[in-house]
């Protein structure tokens, strides 16, 4: 009789070895996240603390919230780029597409990447385009809803939500951030998608296979990003270099074949969508209006005749806007609260050797995806021609984040003397340090709904009017009572010029060439030419100006408010 073999149990699969499994390098220096029974907590304990720690998120939030929500006016600002966002709305709502229309001739976009005004349509589709206070409302829950999203990814990057609140909050209290809070402009919701970006890639990066729906969505934030503003290829090209060269990096021990997987896959999905979008750009730009790519290139952004920069120019460029956000980074920190302050060169040179040391040492002892964003972000904005301080609002998480890691190093050390969270002890430390600065900002907001603050007729301004824009806004509405219909109207500042009036508006050329500059006037039989006094900019002096002097004849002046005036433009 034949013996009966018990069956053996089969031996489970091997588990494919995770790319990233941990967090951190080898070489970590933050400790792993707290747990209750290492410090002798009971359960119950630590669920009171849980508690306590939510209810204190809560009532931050709300603080945040409704300062936040008591900034909203109403008021459309003048930048120009707001007006041009609710101009392709309304194209896209009146059936245009995405088409500029504020001209005499539209013009298909080519410049403005369409997510932002794709979220302003069913505004302006349902109220209208002075539905300015609508439209903070969707910039402001974004706002809030970057709060929530920077205090999940920074508890997961530190292991401590204490630390993550505390740096969320230092970023909604800076003037700098709570000033675009609610401006019709795209700042805020890029940030939004940023911190999507990381939180996916963070996620991702942990998992076993690179065919995952978190891959899928780690990519598309990213090119939402991208969509949003132009600069989010900073974040499409972090990504797979984070997937490829995150912690821990070794030669060996390491599943490279999942690593350039994911790296390829992310990578796919970016370049097919946010590559397309640029495809399109390309093939639809008629030569008119402005490229990003152009801009870039020139020796001067305003000064065309001027030609394209050469390396040298590019080196000075930089070199120019490093030392103008390096004098300017107290106030990118701390906002105009440390005006006050004397010695501001200093203080605003140790405040970014501060925040350096803090990127470098995340970069070497704990990875994230924020290093390779960064370097990325920060080297556009050096070459970028233009300087402004808005350009520092999406990055204002990561640089309290990297102060944070400097201000956390000592608490390590001191947790060795004595028996303290280093993590909730950083907390504490720059709490206190960013209060006056929240104070300062709670103090704007509040004087900035105090009556008679705004410069009101229409709409107009985040702050009071200067004399030049009251002036300018003065002969706009002026043209719009008294323009012949069909007219168009030359101005510097066209967008906004067409959301009050209603009538085409387009700008003089920039060329020193004042006969080319009349001919562009007069080839699509433009009726009427303001003359501005504005400060801001220098263009109207150097291009508009001289035209009007040597062809006196060919300019009619019909209204001056003070010294900004009116002409029309007479036939020949």
């Amino acid at each position: 009789m034949a013996s009966i073999v018990e069956p053996q149990p089969l031996e489970p699969p091997a588990r494919r070895r995770p790319a990233f499994p941990h967090p951190g390098t080898r070489f970590e220096i933050i400790p792993e996240p707290y747990e209750p029974e290492y410090t002798g907590e009971t359960e119950q304990g630590a669920a009171v603390r849980t508690s306590l720690f939510m209810l204190l998120c809560l009532v931050v939030f709300g603080v945040v919230a409704a300062v936040y929500i008591a900034s909203m006016t109403g008021n459309l600002s003048v930048e120009g780029d707001n007006a041009v966002y609710i101009i392709l709305a309304k194209a896209m709502a009146t059936g245009h597409g995405y088409t500029n229309i504020q001209g005499p001739i539209p013009r298909v976009e080519t410049q403005y990447p369409f997510v932002f005004p794709l979220m302003l349509l069913p505004i302006v589709r349902s109220f209208g385009v002075d539905a300015v206070l609508q439209m903070q409302m969707l910039v402001t829950g974004f706002a809030l809803a970057s709060f929530v999203a920077g205090v999940f990814l920074f508890r997961r990057w530190l292991s401590s939500g204490l630390l993550a609140l505390a740096i969320m909050l230092a970023t909604a209290e800076s003037d700098l951030v709570w000033s675009f809070s609610h401006k019709v402009l795209t700042e805020i919701p890029y940030l939004f998608f940023t911190l999507l970006a990381c939180l996916g890639v963070t996620r991702y990066a942990k998992q076993e296979h690179w065919r995952t729906w978190v891959g899928l969505f780690t990519a598309l934030a990213a090119v939402v990003a991208f969509l949003t503003r132009t600069i989010g290829i900073s974040m499409c090209a972090a990504i797979p270099l984070f997937l490829l060269f995150g912690p821990p990096l070794r030669l060996r021990g390491v599943d490279w074949r999942m690593r350039i997987g994911k790296a390829v896959a992310t990578s796919l999905v970016m370049l097919i969508l946010a590559g397309g979008w640029t495809v399109r750009n390309r093939i639809m730009f008629s030569g008119k209006g402005h490229n990003y790519i152009g801009q870039f290139f020139l020796k001067q952004a305003y000064v065309p005749d001027a030609g394209s920069v050469n390396s040298t120019g590019l080196v000075d460029r930089m070199s120019a806007n490093t030392s103008y956000y390096a004098t300017q980074f107290q106030r990118m920190i701390g906002g105009h609260f440390w005006d006050k302050v004397p010695f501001q060169s200093t203080l605003a040179h140790a405040l970014l050797l501060i925040t350096v040391l803090g990127f470098c040492y995340a970069l070497i002892m704990r990875r994230t995806v924020a290093e390779f964003y960064v370097i990325g972000y920060v080297l556009i904005v050096l070459l970028w021609p233009w300087q402004d301080l808005r350009f520092a609002v999406p990055l204002m998480p990561f640089l309290f984040y990297y102060i944070a890691l400097v201000i956390s190093v000592p608490m390590m050390v001191l947790s060795r003397i004595t028996p303290i969270n280093p993590r909730v002890a950083a907390a504490m430390v720059l709490i206190p340090i960013t209060i006056p600065t929240g104070v300062h900002t709670f103090h704007i907001a509040k004087t900035d709904r105090e009556a008679g603050y705004h410069y009101q007729l229409d709409r107009l301004g985040e702050w009071p009017a200067y004399a030049d824009w009251r002036d300018f806004h003065s002969a706009a509405l002026w043209l719009k009572s008294h323009a012949q219909p069909g007219s168009t109207v030359i101005n510097r500042s066209p967008n906004l010029f067409y959301l009050w009036t209603g009538l085409s508006s387009r700008n003089y050329s920039y060329t020193f060439d004042t006969s080319a500059v009349l001919r562009d006037m007069s080839s699509e039989h433009n009726d009427y030419v303001i003359v501005d006094d504005f400060r801001w900019t220098y263009t109207t002096d150097i291009y508009l100006k001289p035209v009007i002097r040597r062809f006196a004849n060919r300019f009619v002046l019909l209204k001056r408010f003070h010294k900004t005036a009116i002409y029309r433009v007479a036939p020949r």
